[in-house]
């Protein structure tokens, strides 16, 4: 199915393009910040959130053609203000800070680096402990090691607030060794041991996870695909290298149940790169599969890798897939097992460049991407927001183009992720030249979208009348349709213009109802022919008798639907539409549902 983009065009305006199939999702800008460190050139390195809803950004600030960088961390509430910023800073010095990790026990750990550029391999490497307000609640020191360029890629933080530090060091001997680096630190920041792996002269630890026994997954690269288990005390569980058929490990899941996820890659100097997954068993690390999601290209890298609250696993590349000079968005769906589930393509067309940067997934399992589209003189690049349903092969469900981003242009990193109240926060830079750029972090919510399908993706229809998952609507009825729920308008409390459209249902009563919450998390429970997921406090909003299998709520003389549905604060709401359905078909129940649709009001 072929889905039209809508434009964000400001801060709580839209505007929707004509479509003629599945409503896309609403969406509003909540708040867009910039900031713009003491140095001209400022460059992302992470987003996270804490447990106090703050977004966390951090970066380093970099003057052109001096010897000066200065690192930063800023905050901001949920409304966008900025809860305190901290910059690192010092003549003669480069300073910068990178990886964010939450800790479970409260506050964030940071990691970032300080290198005296006039002296050799003097960089020392920094992890700092926060609070939610700001203030420092340890700080250590690892280095200087006399070795060259140390970094630490990834941090992580257990249940009981140690924090794991994975990169690696590069000695000046011997043909620039390098050497992989893993650091554990106390919950107060003492230093608990240090580990170097040590296989080959080509090591770089990339990425790490924690499993629930606390476990330290680690993948990265040592003249081939490296992964490993270190125990919580620094001993190395198992380690496999796997040369020629990876390069490298860059991101690591793990699924709760054994089994390690890997999205890497190989490259071949000749032919390109090409992206690759793999899966390991967690116990000894021996392989259960590796598949190549592209072929051969120098435009391929991979974007993006999860295991999805599904059970899916989830990678996303930018992607060489036509033969022309130029890259799509792939994003590749395999079970457990390694099985394909879904390969979705997204071209905007017109012989443009589609570049992924990143990733996040929602609880319902879709996948939220953000990129950049450009012409092949790149004189017109536009950043784009997607989301990708995993009830939909066909592409994503909804676009959002922002529009053309010239004379502002984006360099580098970019991130997206989703807050804990399910906006879409993103963050990237931004400015009028290579050296002359910002960092603009942004949140957008989504205020309308479909779930609760009867595709089996949730609950089980009652009588295996289950619908095709492309049409994103409820069980099957005695007509061979699925009631479909679907909304048009804008859910604002100060000017309503909200309407309920229901399609594919049989010419009898259908009543429109409002819940205040989605049952069994949004996947219903059965009920006559369907599925119910309005839940909890239930207001009936309106009758209507279909005609032509479609009605709609409210129309002529009817109160708007936040009138009639009582809401009179900003928050959300289930909206599902119960219809009879007399033929005997199911169930004595003799009745059906569509979808629903969760709605976030505001003012």
């Amino acid at each position: 199915m072929t889905r039209a983009p809508f434009r964000l065009l400001a801060a709580g305006s839209l505007a929707f393009l004509a479509s003629t199939s599945a409503a896309p999702a609403q969406v509003q800008s909540d708040w867009s910040r910039s900031f713009g460190g003491p140095a001209a050139f400022d460059r992302l390195r992470d987003l996270a959130f804490d447990g106090a809803g703050h977004t966390w950004v951090s970066g380093v600030s970099v003057q052109a053609g001096s010897s000066y960088a200065a690192g930063f961390v800023t905050v901001y509430d949920a409304a966008g203000n900025t809860v305190w910023t901290g910059i690192s800073s010092a003549p003669n010095l480069l300073i910068g800070m990178a990886d964010i990790a939450v800790d479970p026990t409260g506050g964030v750990v940071v990691t970032g680096g300080s290198t005296d550029p006039n002296v050799q391999d003097s960089t020392l490497l920094l992890v700092l402990k926060y609070d939610s307000s700001g203030h420092l609640a340890w700080r250590s020191t690892f280095g200087p090691t006399g070795t060259h360029e140390p970094i630490f890629r990834k941090l992580v933080v257990d249940a009981d607030g140690r924090t794991y530090a994975v990169g690696r060091e590069k000695h000046t001997y011997a043909g620039q060794r390098t050497r992989g680096l893993i650091v554990a630190y106390s919950p107060t920041g003492g230093h608990l041991w240090t580990l170097r792996p040590d296989l080959s002269d080509h090591e770089d630890l990339l990425d790490a996870a924690l499993d629930a026994s606390g476990n330290l997954h680690v993948t990265g690269t040592s003249d081939g695909l490296y992964v490993a288990k270190i125990t919580p005390g620094g001993a190395i569980a198992w380690q496999r290298v796997f040369p020629g058929i990876a390069t490298d490990g860059y991101l690591t899941a793990l699924d709760g149940a054994g089994t390690v996820y890997v999205g890497g890659g190989r490259q071949n100097v000749s032919t390109g790169h090409v992206v690759l997954t793999a899966a390991f068993d967690a116990a000894d690390g021996s392989p259960r599969w590796f598949h190549e999601e592209t072929g051969p290209h120098y435009l391929n890298f991979l974007a993006g890798f999860a295991f999805s609250p599904t059970g899916e696993i989830l990678s996303l590349s930018r992607a060489n897939l036509n033969g022309a000079d130029r890259s799509d968005t792939l994003l590749v769906a395999r079970s457990p097992s390694g099985a394909l589930l879904r390969r979705v393509v997204y071209d905007a067309g017109l012989g443009r460049h589609e570049t992924p940067w990143a990733m996040a997934v929602a609880p319902n399992g879709d996948v939220h991407v953000l990129g950049f589209s450009s012409n092949v003189e790149e004189t017109d690049t536009r950043q784009t927001l997607l989301r990708f349903s995993r009830a939909d092969a066909d592409g994503p469900i909804w676009v959002i183009d922002q529009g053309p981003l010239a004379p502002i242009l984006a360099y580098g990193r970019s991130l997206i992720a989703l807050d804990p109240s399910g906006g879409v926060v993103t963050s990237g830079n931004f400015g009028l030249a290579f050296n002359l750029t910002d960092v603009v972090t942004a949140r957008v919510s989504i205020l309308a979208e479909a779930l609760c399908f009867g595709d089996g993706s949730g609950t089980a229809c009652p009588c295996g009348n289950a619908s095709a998952s492309a049409l994103e609507a409820g069980c099957m009825n005695s007509l061979g349709r699925a009631g479909k729920l679907d909304w048009r308008g804008s859910p604002s409390l100060t000017g309503d213009t909200l309407e309920l459209v229901g399609i594919d249902m049989p010419d009898s009563s259908a009543l429109y109802l409002q819940g205040s919450q989605a049952l069994q998390g949004g996947a219903g429970v059965t009920f006559g022919d369907g599925l119910r997921c309005a839940g909890g406090l239930i207001q009936r909003l309106g009758i209507r008798t279909n005609a032509g299998g479609a009605s709609s709520y409210p129309g002529p003389g009817d109160a708007a639907v936040s009138l009639r549905g009582g809401v009179t604060l900003p928050g959300t709401r289930i909206y599902q539409v119960w219809y009879r359905n007399a033929a005997e078909y199911c169930t004595p129940g003799a009745f059906n549902l569509t979808n629903a649709l969760r709605v976030t009001w505001i003012w």
